[in-house]
């Protein structure tokens, strides 16, 4: 005949099994301080790039791949933390867009990530500066992404392969065939 129904008086008396493992309320809460530490930590260096608004102009100019790659990836630290800057003062996408000379939608891509609305510093900086400082970043990348296509095409002059080019760059052989071997 099978077991009787039980009545929806009974359900409450039934002690359920505790889950194994961690609760839907504590990994709640461990994913809320994941995202606040987060949060923490994108303000910090936005500070920091509003406290160090220029780029020091190098005293000696990049003469090798290496030097190249370390430069552009610290410019790219560079401009990261300060389209977090704009975006915290009110920039919109299509300003940030117009200052690093790419689309709106390109702007996005690369940076939204990073650019989240629990982010609440204001730095001392106004918004025009913040994106005059966004222009000026993208002109020293164009222009060390000049001088590393350069050193490439003078490293493949000499004999050297894709691949010792890409160590050099700090990326993979396919990166760097795709981004200097098609000039």
């Amino acid at each position: 005949m099978g077991l009787p129904m039980a009545r929806s008086d009974d359900l409450g008396a039934v002690p359920r099994p505790r889950p194994r493992g961690r609760t839907i309320r504590e990994r709640a809460s461990q994913v809320l301080e994941q995202r606040r530490r987060e949060a923490a930590t994108r303000a910090e260096a936005a500070r920091r790039a509003a406290e160090q608004p220029h780029v020091k102009a190098r005293k000696k100019p990049v003469e090798n791949l290496d030097e190249a790659a370390k430069v552009l990836h610290m410019l790219g630290e560079k401009t990261q933390a300060q389209v977090m800057v704009a975006r915290q003062l009110g920039a919109n996408w299509e300003q940030i867009a117009t200052s690093l000379g790419v689309t709106r939608q390109a702007a996005w891509a690369r940076y939204h990530k990073v650019c989240r609305a629990e982010d609440s510093y204001h730095g001392p900086q106004q918004l025009t500066g913040a994106l005059r400082h966004l222009q000026f970043l993208r002109a020293r990348t164009v222009k060390l992404e000049d001088k590393t296509a350069r050193l490439v095409k003078a490293a493949r002059t000499r004999g050297k392969s894709w691949e010792e080019i890409a160590v050099e760059l700090g990326v993979r052989r396919q990166t760097a065939w795709e981004r200097y071997g098609k000039s």
